[in-house]
């Protein structure tokens, strides 16, 4: 018998009564073999190389990115979309940007970086922001200057995949009512889980 850990999912010994992984109190009760319990089932899997998560469930203390411990709690808010949408683009965006909104389905997720991640998560944003909105308003002032305003826009450029690779987390591949899938997490890290479906 098992007792698995509703925080972080992780099945932990029936004779332990905090959780190995991310020493939350596990649950009393345990649950019976062959059967479905959805209040001791954990609420994180891997399927392939994609992270699945039961909305409202917060990830265990590992790096997102890494997979080594991490302490650097943060919430992220995902958006995802059908993807045959991206097809009004070619109608007119406008169009495809209303539907998009309207349409698109957001979700919360309790992460953690470890302290090199979360640092150049920081330093992402800063450069990013700093790089990009200097180089767009270098660009703006250069007009009439081509050479300048070509260097401004690269300067741009340059601070946009400063801040996509410093900020960057897994994307969203699907959210629904239930579950969120997310494709990019490191190896490691869904090594740590238990397959989705084992549980199911």
């Amino acid at each position: 018998m098992v007792r698995t850990c509703l925080i972080c999912g992780l099945r932990n010994a029936e004779s332990n009564v905090t959780c190995l992984r991310c020493g939350d109190p596990l649950p009393a009760e345990r649950r019976a073999a062959g059967t479905r319990d959805r209040a001791t089932e954990p609420g994180v899997w891997r399927d392939g190389d994609i992270l699945v998560i039961r909305k409202g469930t917060a990830l265990p203390q590992r790096c997102l990115r890494c997979g080594l411990p991490g302490s650097n709690r943060m919430e992220h808010l995902f958006y995802w979309h059908a993807q045959a949408l991206y097809f009004l683009i070619l109608l007119n965006v406008l169009i495809y940007a209303l539907v998009a909104l309207g349409m698109r389905k957001k979700a919360v997720v309790q992460l953690n970086l470890c302290q090199a991640h979360a640092d150049l998560r920081r330093r992402g944003f800063l450069v990013g922001w700093i790089a990009g909105g200097g180089g767009l308003i270098g660009a703006l002032v250069s007009i009439g200057y081509p050479e300048a305003a070509f260097v401004a826009l690269m300067v741009a450029l340059g601070g946009a995949i400063v801040f996509a690779r410093g900020t960057g987390l897994p994307s969203p591949v699907l959210i629904d009512d239930e579950f969120i899938r997310l494709k990019g997490a490191h190896p490691l890290f869904l090594q740590s889980l238990p397959a989705f479906g084992s549980l199911r």
